[in-house]
């Protein structure tokens, strides 16, 4: 049957065509009633919630290692709770909902935020991560490099809100449990001693820098503490939220030539004592009081030496070795030689020399791009800027 003279009414055929933006809500809302209504008719069990978080963090000492995580705080590196023992936690609470998103990036700054809902209990925390995107230098990272450390901070997000939505009564006993078998017994000692030590030479952090963090002496003081330490750190050097660098940092050399400078003045006053001057020291060479100058026949005096400039750095553009490489290597291995790689990339004095080092490894970066394509893309990026910075200053250089 036909309407004759009157225009068909599209609103009560398709209401979502002129209200798309409400479609959506509703969609969501009926999606998140349903989850709700799902989670009172199958209310969890804080009995059950322990029995399997204990299971599952505990059921391997690779497992309980992945729970804990390092970070440098001033002189110290402080351990705690990883996402990856979150994500055990919330599997095992279940009834929730969870995610993260980026919701901010200025250039400097980029903001993750991470949302956990526990439908059962109608509770939802957000929390928000800042993490800089700029180097020493205020140069903004590339977009390899920004989305790395996006990811490392929504990780952290996430971990935030899940472990602010599920009681810390819960899951600190679990997380402790997890510490305990990480760090094994003193019947391995030894061998996960050398284990660990072998894995963080491989990231680049030799055996120096981890006694003087640790303020020990020797290898045969490292302790299980100190092993469950340095899984953490691990972990964290994985997952981009720490660089070696940052957690084992050398101190630098104290030059306390000018603190004491004053403090041995006054010692020599009280002692009676008088600071010689250059003038003293002057006359007692022979020179004249008034001018200063030295005997014209004096023939034996020796020309001042000039200072001794400081060494520049060496390059070397011989073939990297790290570890398992190039034979028998796994992703330790890779990330060694690739800061390896890395700094004589950023310490090459000239273009000829960074191409012959490129040459010279070759082989072991074909190896690299068919066994980690992510690591050979980071060497290949680092070598392409550094090339660059090079023609640059060439260029700089002919300009004057």
């Amino acid at each position: 049957m036909e309407n004759q003279g009157t225009e068909p009414n599209y609103d009560s055929v398709m209401p979502a065509v002129q209200h798309g933006n409400n479609l959506v809500e509703l969609m969501t809302k009926a999606e998140i009633d349903t989850q709700i209504t799902t989670a009172k008719q199958y209310p969890r069990s804080i009995k059950q919630f322990i029995n399997d978080a204990m299971q599952m963090v505990t059921l391997t000492e690779s497992i309980a290692e992945a729970c804990n995580y390092g970070l440098p705080r001033g002189s110290k590196i402080i351990t705690g709770p990883s996402v990856r023992f979150a994500e055990i936690v919330l599997s095992a609470w279940g009834n929730c909902r969870a995610g993260t998103r980026i919701i901010h990036e200025d250039g400097r700054f980029i903001t993750t935020q991470g949302v956990c809902h526990d439908l059962q209990r109608n509770t939802m925390i957000t929390m928000d991560v800042k993490r800089r995107i700029t180097d020493k230098n205020g140069k903004t990272f590339n977009d390899d490099m920004i989305g790395v450390t996006g990811n490392a901070a929504s990780s952290i997000a996430l971990r935030n809100a899940i472990l602010r939505v599920i009681p810390k009564a819960f899951w600190e006993p679990l997380y402790e449990e997890s510490r305990r078998v990480a760090m094994g017994d003193s019947k391995t000692l030894a061998t996960r001693r050398a284990d660990a030590l072998a894995v963080m030479q491989k990231y680049g952090a030799t055996l120096e820098m981890i006694l003087t963090k640790f303020e020990i002496k020797g290898v045969e003081d490292i302790t299980l503490e100190h092993l469950q330490t340095l899984n953490a750190c691990r972990n964290s050097i994985k997952a981009g939220e720490t660089t070696v660098e940052e957690l084992f940092a050398m101190p630098k050399p104290v030059d306390d030539t000018k603190g004491n400078a004053g403090v041995k003045e006054k010692l020599a006053e009280k002692s009676g004592k008088k600071k010689q001057t250059k003038e003293d020291a002057a006359i007692a060479e022979g020179a004249d009081p008034e001018t200063g100058e030295l005997p014209a026949d004096d023939k034996n005096a020796e020309p001042e030496k000039e200072a001794a400039q400081p060494a520049k750095p060496v390059f070397s553009t011989a073939q990297i070795k790290v570890g398992g490489m190039p034979g028998n290597a796994t992703q330790p291995d890779f990330d060694g030689w690739r800061l390896e790689f890395m700094k004589r990339c950023n310490t090459a004095p000239s273009l000829e020399e960074i191409a012959t080092l490129y040459k010279h490894n070759a082989g072991i970066l074909a190896q690299i791009k068919s066994r980690a394509p992510a690591t050979f893309d980071e060497c290949e990026r680092c070598y392409n800027d550094a090339v660059d910075e090079l023609k640059n200053e060439a260029a700089a250089m002919e300009g004057e």
